[in-house]
């Protein structure tokens, strides 16, 4: 009885462990594609329209494109 109570306290600990670097790796992600959105809504690109045909999720606003496509994919 003793036994299976440490493996499944053993198990318990890889499974929280698990969880917790998928967690880290999804927001992660998400960071990151927050990130690109921002960086292509403060740039303009030097050739938008080659730029918009190279990320498929793109919204043009004035002189800049804003790409969707990362923070999709990332969730």
């Amino acid at each position: 009885m003793e036994s299976a109570l440490r493996r499944t306290l053993a198990d318990g600990t890889l499974v929280a462990v698990g969880a917790a670097i998928a967690l880290g790796w999804a927001l992660f992600r998400v960071a990151n594609a927050i990130g690109t959105l921002v960086v292509s809504a403060v740039s303009a690109p030097p050739f938008p329209n080659e730029f918009s045909r190279a990320y498929p999720l793109t919204a043009r606003v004035g002189d800049r494109v804003l790409v969707f496509g990362p923070l999709l994919e990332a969730a």
